[in-house]
């Protein structure tokens, strides 16, 4: 609860934090899987894997805690560069799907099921869009809704343990 209000009132401290603590994870990560590969297997292609993970690990941790503006700017980006390629991918697949497989992913009615899919690929664009135009707003409003997602949850566990244990001076001590 008290996170949500936390990433409520405070949201870009909280996406700046975020992504302080997701570059330091990615160094830690890093060292780690640098010292695998250093003393892991003795050869071959899992030796060079590890090797190569650690060392990108540790320079996008490092790059990520001393830019972490950059970081969410491009982290941004990269999304909406996912949205809208992926609803271009999901209308084309939708549209060039056959009328005799029986069902999709959106149901068995299948000429429904090609609609939604076309739906889905248009809110999608729009959405990749819509961040490529605007990616503070977009991480603002996701930051603040993220926020009152875990208040919510928050609140919800709390009314949960409530209502299985009772209040804490009702117990038996």
């Amino acid at each position: 609860m008290i996170l949500g209000l936390v990433i409520i009132f405070y949201p870009g401290l909280s996406l700046l934090l975020f992504v302080e603590i997701f570059g330091a994870f990615l160094v830690i990560a890093g060292i780690f899987e640098i010292a695998f590969g250093v003393s892991g297997p003795k050869s071959g292609v899992m030796k060079g894997s590890f090797l190569i993970q650690g060392i990108f690990s540790v320079i996008i941790g490092i790059l990520a805690i001393v830019l972490p503006g950059m970081t969410l700017l491009m982290a941004t980006y990269l999304v909406a560069a996912w949205a809208f390629i992926w609803g271009i991918t999901e209308i084309v697949a939708v549209l060039t799907a056959s009328e005799d497989i029986g069902s999709s992913v959106y149901g068995t009615n299948v000429k429904m099921g090609k609609g939604m899919g076309v739906l889905i690929g248009i809110i999608a664009i729009v959405l990749g869009l819509m961040t490529l135009a605007w990616p503070g707003v977009t991480l603002a409003l996701v930051t603040l809704l993220v926020g009152w997602m875990v208040l919510m949850m928050g609140i919800l566990i709390a009314i949960g343990g409530y209502e299985i244990k009772g209040p804490l001076w009702a117990r038996p001590t």
